[in-house]
């Protein structure tokens, strides 16, 4: 864990702590980011569950002696596997409620809280759907927003639909594209038939070829049997079937979603980085959706600014730990 400079104006500290990662940033009054750190230290990796020493580690890095500012995270470290449990919220969010919804951390020496993630009942199973982290990217989009009120997508390993109406999120569903994505290619059928093509370039017209055949009837069960039977039988004479498959799994979630979003008449907002933002962006080029793209990873660190910036204003509101 390497910081990136100076951090004298520091006021802030916030951490999105994932299953796999952890990024902490160190922000000015301002919320601009002094300085960050980011690590494969997600909570499954924090095998004897010390989490406070992992913490105070990259607050060493961050601040060196100053160890009195407080921190807000957000992510899988609120939940039953990480640090402390900080319960769904229930209901529309907005700032104010997450941060009085938010877990003080008492005994680690200076101010931690840790941002409730969020519970929706209004899927289409009706089926309650959950979020943790991805609330916080949200605080911090809405805010980037002249009009917030609309869908915004938020790529990953589960993937998120989110719908703003009123300034508030009010409804959300859950696509696991990218675990599904990733036990097909390795635990599958398809799987020696991926092993076996050597490119690792990545293919536009595979790609597209596998959110074409997302559209098409039979359905994602029948469609990913037929990158094998296809190929077996060349039909698909494919140079690329993994990213074929990463095609079908994105277009699949694309077609589950667009007929929802269409409902607003406007751009989805498209919060991402990195090769998945370029997937998604072209697999909603051929599917005729209309989007605006982000960088999830800025509005992470606005929503973490904005929800710390109202605990420490209301800190006597806050201060008690109830898990």
């Amino acid at each position: 864990m390497v910081p990136l400079q100076n951090g004298s104006n520091a006021k802030l500290i916030g951490v999105d702590w994932g299953t796999s990662s952890f990024r902490a940033y160190l922000m000015s009054g301002h919320g601009d980011v002094l300085q960050e750190i980011k690590s494969t230290s997600g909570i499954l990796s924090v095998g004897d569950g010390d989490f406070a020493a992992v913490l105070r580690e990259a607050i060493g890095l961050l601040t060196g002696d100053n160890h009195d500012l407080p921190i807000v995270m957000c992510g899988m470290i609120g939940s039953k596997q990480g640090w402390r449990e900080a319960v769904y919220l229930n209901g529309s969010a907005t700032p104010f409620a997450l941060a009085k919804s938010s877990l003080f951390v008492s005994g680690f020496g200076q101010p931690v809280w840790i941002v409730p993630g969020l519970v929706s009942s209004g899927s289409l199973s009706g089926i309650p759907d959950v979020m943790r982290g991805e609330e916080t990217i949200m605080i911090g989009a809405m805010a980037g927003q002249e009009k917030p009120d609309g869908w915004y997508c938020l790529p990953g390993t589960h993937s998120k639909w989110i719908c703003v109406s009123d300034g508030k999120i009010q409804d959300f569903s859950t696509h696991l594209t990218g675990e599904a994505f990733g036990i097909v290619k390795k635990h599958s059928i398809v799987t020696p038939l991926i092993e076996s093509q050597q490119s690792k370039d990545f293919s536009k017209s595979s790609f597209l070829a596998g959110v074409e055949l997302a559209g098409k009837k039979g359905g994602l069960l029948n469609h990913v049997f037929q990158l094998r039977s296809g190929y077996l039988t060349g039909v698909l004479e494919d140079n690329s079937l993994a990213d074929m498959l990463s095609g079908l799994m994105i277009g699949a979630e694309l077609h589950a979603s667009k007929d929802r979003c269409g409902v607003l008449q406007a751009p989805v907002r498209l919060f991402s980085a990195g090769e998945i933002s370029k997937r998604y962006e072209l697999a909603m080029e051929q599917l005729g959706m209309e989007f605006e793209g982000y960088d999830a990873e800025m509005a992470c660190c606005a929503g973490l600014f904005e929800i710390g910036s109202i605990l420490e204003s209301n800190q006597a509101l806050v201060m008690e730990e109830t898990a």
